[in-house]
């Protein structure tokens, strides 16, 4: 079936959005981060602030410190900062490690910070540091000096303030609870590498044993046609995606919203994620131009031929013979990140959007972004990518050629930062070759969601132990 528009237009369309929004979310991915006008609390991007908070909340479970863990933790606090650390990285370790070495051990770091040469910004921490001196010698502060300690430090000034206070007291539970949750969220952690690990070895061995007997039998029956109504159907998706993210802060501001202090009481977050749900409805835009029921079907792939866990089980298998090129992947990322570092020491780490939301988001706001992220985007992005897409690219091209183009498509359409966009698109490209091997989506489907689910269940845990 074909669409109305010559495909000469379709592709123009569809190549006009995609540019669009690789663009606006490369400019936000790299937009220049503004120096603070003064001493601000640190964020999620603090790699201090998460070791320390995982070191409180683990040493809760060990208060006597017999098993180490409090050691352990003080060298790796030193460690994540920077070489070149400023007065208040030191001023907030003294406060880290008053927490898990001794309040020597901050009081030596306090003398370190002169406190003759502090910048106009700076100027605070003279009385900061007085205050904190004040916390390690077991004295009251004032109410303007507790304020002033929250107000510029935040999750540092809540732990010293809360200094030598037992479990029993509210706000210094609040710092160290969520301890037993860590433990889960780093056994799951490990268990899901040691899958990894050793599913990519025989996902591995599968790949070599049937490429030397002449490669996989492809099942997946190569278009005669080229009907363009599944590539209108990709430029719908591109336009109701495009209005999304491109349009909806024009609407929001339009509606008089605001961007709160915090995402978690920022109602736009909700409607955002809420708005990208029901983008799942334009799967079916080829059923609503005249496309059957049973032909939709048969042409995204929702079908079994040898059973639904026969397809789970490749889809499994197929995952893990992709992990490796995966890993090579990150490695490379990982590479690229440490000689930038190495190169200019200032270099700020790729942005990573997920981590923000999740950051400060609400509980609704967590429940909609784990069902994006473990059904919304298995079923829809493989529908539009491996199966509107993909199917309408090899009507023409090659399974190399058709598997390349659209797993730059996926990935560049996520809002990653350059580089790290490289994972997402051999995921994009692993995928579709997965497609042509089995015919179905269905292992494609299975397999992107192990792996979402994998991360966001990772991720969104660890988030939540961590406040």
């Amino acid at each position: 079936m074909d669409s109305f528009l010559p495909a000469k237009v379709l592709w123009a369309v569809a190549l006009l959005l995609f540019g669009t929004i690789v663009i606006v979310n490369q400019l936000a991915a790299h937009a220049p981060i503004e120096k603070p006008a003064s001493i601000e609390p640190s964020g999620v991007e603090d790699p201090v602030l998460l070791q320390t908070k995982i070191a409180v909340k683990l040493g809760a479970l060990d208060p006597d410190n017999s098993g180490g863990l409090k050691s352990m933790f003080a060298g790796q606090i030193e460690q994540a900062l920077p070489p070149d650390r400023t007065n208040t990285d030191r001023l907030r370790l003294s406060i880290a490690l008053a927490e898990v070495d001794t309040a020597t051990a901050a009081m030596r770091e306090l003398d370190t910070i002169d406190l003759n040469s502090l910048s106009e910004i700076e100027a605070p921490l003279k009385n900061d540091v007085e205050s904190v001196r004040k916390l390690l010698r077991d004295e009251a502060l004032t109410e303007d000096e507790t304020a002033g300690l929250r107000e510029r430090h935040g999750y540092y000034a809540d732990l010293a303030l809360t200094r030598g206070k037992t479990s029993s007291d509210p706000a210094r539970a609040a710092l160290e609870g969520g301890g037993w949750l860590l433990v889960a969220v780093f056994s799951f952690i490990v268990i899901a590498a040691l899958v990894a690990f050793f599913g990519a070895i025989a996902g591995l061995v599968v790949l070599i044993v049937t490429l030397a007997k002449g490669g996989p039998q492809w099942r997946m029956v190569r278009p005669t046609s080229p009907g363009t109504i599944y590539l209108e159907s990709f430029c719908v998706f591109m336009i109701a995606f495009a209005l999304l993210h491109i349009g909806s802060p024009f609407i929001f501001g339009m509606l008089g919203a605001q961007p709160a202090a915090s995402g978690s009481s920022d109602w736009t977050v909700t409607a955002k994620l809420g708005l990208q749900l029901s983008l799942a409805l334009t799967i079916f835009w080829p059923l609503v131009r005249g496309v059957t029921w049973d032909r939709w079907k048969r042409d995204m792939g929702w079908h079994a031929d040898g059973g639904i866990m026969r397809e789970i089980f490749a889809g499994s298998i197929g995952y893990f013979a992709m992990l490796p090129f995966l890993f090579v992947a990150i490695l490379i990322l990982m590479v690229y990140m440490f000689a930038s570092k190495m190169i200019n020491p200032d270099a700020q780490p790729p942005a990573n959007p997920i981590a923000q939301v999740i950051d400060s988001a609400n509980a609704v706001q967590l429940v909609l972004l784990f069902t994006l992220m473990t059904v919304w985007a298995p079923i829809v992005e493989e529908h539009f990518f491996r199966g509107f897409l993909y199917r309408h690219l090899r009507t023409r091209w090659s399974i190399g050629a058709g598997a390349v183009v659209s797993g730059l498509f996926f990935g560049l359409m996520h809002g990653y930062g350059g580089i790290m966009l490289l994972p997402v698109i051999t995921i994009g490209i692993g995928f579709a070759v997965i497609r042509e091997w089995r015919g179905s989506i269905i292992p494609t489907v299975w397999g992107h969601f192990v792996h979402n689910f994998t991360i966001g269940a990772a991720a969104i845990g660890m988030f939540v132990a961590l406040r």
